[in-house]
């Protein structure tokens, strides 16, 4: 069974494009965030990544002209924030509709430094400063400059319960410091609400992070220690949300560990239980399922559902999207989730459509088909890619295996290998990048073979073979966009 998300009833395919009555922006406004760089220094753009509840960032970049002025506009359906970035970063907040004008140092990297000093202009300009006010205060305080090596000693010596106790503590004082700040400032109630999210956030991302984090630290595998099974009931006791989607970036958090860590918990406990093996799509639709059983907030159903139905077309699993129609539609009822949602849908189908590109085909031999390009391949140098649909960094690599193909067209065979992983999602995505290497999808027992066979413990993973047959490399360092990985495949070339 693989991991949901990569920590993280079989469907028949179909090539009509869902219609859906909202896939226009009909509900949502523009906002333009524009303003001016003081004594830019170094860097000749500036990003702005805006938090998107149920989905995940848009990030944008801006190139600052002569004088070091930029803009932003982007369309957004509710309020949420957004990180601007500028040697530093920090957060904005935006409603549908704002024009807001920021004019900030370029010459410091101290975040703390340049919040003291940042100006807002036009809509939401008091919110704003009163925002940049609470983080420039936070960051400077000891909340965030806390003792690394101290918290790294907890997170490796302390049981769950006592490492609870110990966030639990953190918090109380974070609790502090946000009221103080609150009878001190007098904000306005969206400020004060906001800020309270974003003071829990690293509470909720230390509790969720903590079972991984300890593992590393004592080197144990997941069979050898692992947390119970209502450990993750502590994302059950988040505030409402409600009234507070401006804060985005707090709430994408939650509803991303929600999905992954509560609902991923569940939908494991309830496979174990039924005892059986599931293929990817099966387990896709327990997931979507699960959601809905699990999640009694109609809000933060919506959310997780969004949230894990975009992250499948990312993957490019277009046929599971189709066949959960009907879901969809009776659970994710607000604009500003549906409407994304499908468009996002539609933009992927139809770039899929578009494509000529023939499909790879299956592999029916496993292991034995990887051996017999080794053999049949001795003399050349080999890089193999071991990835998963569901993998995000897989993906983001696929651009530089592509270079990667293209300064050693001749004497380098590049051998894709997909594991546990949705046929359908598999074709799409082999269509979108269309590398013009070795492709097979290996079902779950030649999956669970090969990672046996090359130790193979996560995604992705890659292997370097040289002329001999033999491994030379292996590992996520040689992925394709480190700078060294053509060196050492120019170094096997010359052997």
């Amino acid at each position: 069974m693989r991991a949901i998300f990569g920590i993280l009833l079989i469907f028949s395919l179909t090539t009509t494009v869902i219609a859906h009555p909202t896939l226009s922006k009909q509900n949502a406004r523009p906002v333009i965030i524009a303003g001016k760089v003081i004594s830019p220094k170094g860097e000749s753009s500036i990003t702005l990544a805006v938090n998107r509840v149920g989905f995940h960032q848009e990030e944008l970049t801006s190139p600052l002209d002569a004088t070091g002025h930029f803009k932003f506009r982007f369309y957004a359906y509710i309020p949420t924030d957004a990180w601007l970035s500028y040697q530093t970063n920090f957060l904005v907040l935006t409603h549908p509709g704002d024009s807001v004008y920021i004019e900030l140092d370029g010459t410091t990297n101290d975040r703390a430094t340049l919040l003291k000093t940042i100006v807002f202009k036009g809509d939401a300009a008091a919110a704003n400063q009163s925002a940049a006010l609470f983080q420039q205060q936070y960051y400077a305080g000891p909340l965030y400059d806390y003792d690394y090596d101290k918290h790294q000693d907890k997170i490796k010596n302390l049981e769950p319960a006592a490492f609870i106790r110990y966030c639990d503590s953190i918090r109380k004082e974070s609790i502090k410091f946000h009221e103080a700040f609150i009878k001190r400032e007098k904000p306005n109630a969206e400020v004060a609400t906001w800020s309270r999210l974003f003071i829990d956030d690293t509470y909720y991302y230390n509790l969720n992070f903590y079972p991984d984090d300890h593992r590393k630290a004592l080197v144990l595998k997941r069979s050898e220690w692992k947390v119970a099974d209502n450990y993750y009931d502590f994302l059950l006791n988040y505030h409402d949300i409600k009234p507070s989607l401006i804060s985005g970036h707090a709430i994408s958090g939650y509803i991303e560990r929600y999905t992954i860590r509560y609902i991923g918990s569940k939908v494991q406990h309830d496979i174990v239980a039924l005892n059986k093996t599931f293929t990817n799509e099966q387990e896709d639709s327990i997931t979507i399922q699960s959601i809905i059983k699990y999640t009694k907030d109609p809000l933060t159903r919506a959310m997780s559902l969004c949230y894990y139905l975009n992250d499948l077309l990312d993957q490019g699993a277009t046929g599971t999207f189709e066949k959960s129609k009907a879901i969809t539609n009776a659970n994710i009822t607000y604009p500003f989730l549906l409407e994304p949602l499908y468009t996002k849908y539609s933009d992927i189908k139809k770039a899929l459509e578009s494509d000529n590109h023939t499909p790879i085909q299956l592999s029916n031999t496993g292991i034995s088909f990887v051996d017999s390009v080794i053999q049949v391949n001795k003399g050349k140098v080999i890089y193999i890619d071991i990835w998963a649909t569901w993998c995000g960094p897989c993906r983001e690599e696929f651009p530089y295996a592509q270079k990667l193909e293209d300064t050693f067209p001749n004497n380098v065979v590049f051998l894709y290998l997909c594991l546990d992983s949705n046929e359908n999602a598999y074709q799409n995505l082999v269509k979108k990048y269309a590398h013009h290497g070795i492709h097979r999808l290996l079902d779950d027992k030649q999956s669970s073979a090969l990672k046996l066979k090359y130790k193979v413990d996560g995604f992705p993973h890659y292997m370097l073979i040289d002329k001999k047959g033999e491994i030379a490399f292996a590992g996520y360092t040689i992925k394709p966009s480190e700078d060294g990985t053509s060196s050492l495949i120019n170094e096997l070339i010359r052997k």
